[in-house]
């Protein structure tokens, strides 16, 4: 199972078949919805620096934004293969 291996994290593939992780997978979704200027930004940052953020972040997300207790993501039939099983 390709999923054992991967961290705890955002992952993001794309589509050609690689992953992105962590605060590389953040840059290219921001690419992808058309946020160049801030995916640039972001990238001249080193990786640890924008990982040990991006940590950061995920550890006090739930304290600032909140947390859904019974939410459960329904995702359209037409993007399911874009998620691993």
């Amino acid at each position: 199972d390709q999923r054992q291996d991967l961290p705890d994290s955002v992952v993001v593939r794309n589509e050609a078949g690689g992953l992105y992780l962590r605060s590389d997978a953040v840059i290219y979704v921001l690419r992808t919805l058309g946020r160049a200027k801030l995916a640039r930004a972001l990238q001249m940052v080193p990786r640890g620096l924008r990982d040990l953020a991006y940590r950061f972040i995920a550890k006090i997300r739930y304290a600032v934004f909140g947390r859904e207790k019974e939410l459960c993501p329904l995702v359209p039939p037409g993007n399911r293969s874009r998620f691993l099983p």
